[in-house]
């Protein structure tokens, strides 16, 4: 999770950019062509999808406990920038190192909780709490794969302490998702699979009865096909297919050809920033904080890792392999660049009125458009939205 000048919450999460084959197999005959009365287990196994091969992990879903709680006091090391600001407290064993971040506005206010495995220094756990009017209003946990650092669990809690939803994600192949949710708020179930030939949707209620199942199949390049399926006590009711044929054009262009929508390059030092000579800051406990080197400052963190470069006209923010590149262009223009570390990303120009954002998949190829007005208390209200596909033909429009 990356903070853009510690204000917005960029989550560097796109559209799935999938490029694998799918294995699950084509529906041998329309639903609406069998029998009407289908079980919720009969309308699966007609459509045979490999979604259902995880139906047992809906009893595995149990929510991450939370880090934090915010009746607790936090005990540790405590971290001061060079300015004897408050950066962090810092607990930790022979194995876990818990770091606690507290919010920029209060101080006695825990925004970030993160706990680090110390031997291979990855995330295995972190907390982000919501904040509002200076109380906590609930929080965001979540758990990562000790092997690739993706994201495999996930608890969402209210702001009295109570699970709201918890989730489980896997990766079956690569640049497949599948999420399998419990929403205790709504008291059901929900199972999902994204892939570039297929995404599945499925609601089940309290009891595991089917209610609603959803699957978008790609046929070619130029249509895809939907079915949805309504049930009652886990028996079909209702069977809606449909087609969607995109005609080949060329519209929507325009808007992808405005010269300041161009994504910035990936930041790559050409120098040391933390071995260089430069003027240096630490932090409380010896680590490096910044470096002023000529019109460049980089920041680290506690860690001794690089967080934020400032150079010129621009700020980037990295974490991993992700950056958020923000360029001021003047007059109150600027051009925010999101890479991801799946190879996509997206490129927003923004001003006090206005903005336009381009998404754009692992090569580079733009897919969404977005314009839209912003009001004085910088909220944003979308008017135009263009979906493209990969060869560049607009398959779905809307306007305000």
């Amino acid at each position: 999770m990356i903070r853009v000048n510690g204000l917005s919450t960029l989550n560097f999460v796109s559209r799935p950019a999938f490029r694998s084959e799918e294995n699950a197999p084509e529906t041998v005959k329309k639903l609406s062509e069998e029998k009407a009365n289908l079980t919720g287990t009969e309308a699966l196994a007609s459509y045979n999808l490999a979604i259902m091969n995880n139906a047992e992990k809906l009893d595995q879903i149990n929510p991450l406990e939370l880090i934090f709680k915010p009746e607790e006091e936090v005990e540790g090391e405590k971290i001061y920038t060079s300015e004897g600001k408050l950066h962090s407290i810092v607990k930790e064993d022979e194995n876990i190192k818990t770091i606690y971040t507290p919010s920029k506005e209060d101080e006695d206010l825990i925004d970030t909780v993160q706990m680090i495995d110390k031997k291979a220094n990855k995330i295995m756990k972190e907390q982000s709490n919501y904040i509002e009017d200076g109380k906590y209003n609930g929080a965001w946990i979540g758990g990562y794969s000790p092997n690739d650092g993706k994201l495999m669990h996930s608890t969402i809690y209210d702001k009295d302490g109570n699970v709201e939803r918890a989730t489980l994600f896997n990766h079956p192949k690569k640049d497949q998702t599948l999420m399998i949710s419990r929403d205790v708020s709504e008291n059901e179930y929900n199972m999902s699979f994204y892939s570039d030939k297929r995404d599945m949707y499925m609601t089940l209620d309290q009891d595991k009865n089917l209610v609603h199942l959803s699957d978008s199949k790609k046929v070619n390049n130029f249509k895809h096909k939907d079915t949805d399926i309504y049930f009652y006590n886990g028996t079909a009711y209702s069977i809606y297919d449909s087609e969607h044929v995109v005609i080949p054009n060329a519209f929507g262009h325009e808007k992808l050809h405005n010269p300041e929508l161009v994504p910035a390059e990936r930041y790559i030092p050409e120098i040391d920033l933390k071995g260089q000579e430069g003027e240096k800051s630490y932090y409380s406990n010896g680590a490096i904080e910044k470096n002023v080197i000529g019109d460049t400052t980089a920041y680290f963190d506690i860690n001794g890792n690089l967080e934020r470069v400032q150079k010129g006209n621009k700020e980037i923010t990295i974490e991993g392999d992700e950056q958020a590149i923000v360029e001021n262009l003047g007059d109150g223009k600027t051009r925010t660049t999101e890479l991801y570390n799946n190879g996509t990303g997206n490129v927003k120009i923004s001003t006090k009125e206005s903005y336009s954002e381009i998404y754009f998949d692992e090569n580079k190829r733009p897919r969404d458009y977005y314009e839209g007005t912003i009001d004085k208390n910088g909220e944003e209200t979308l008017k135009l939205s263009l979906e493209f596909n990969e060869y560049g033909m607009l398959t779905d429009a809307w306007k305000r």
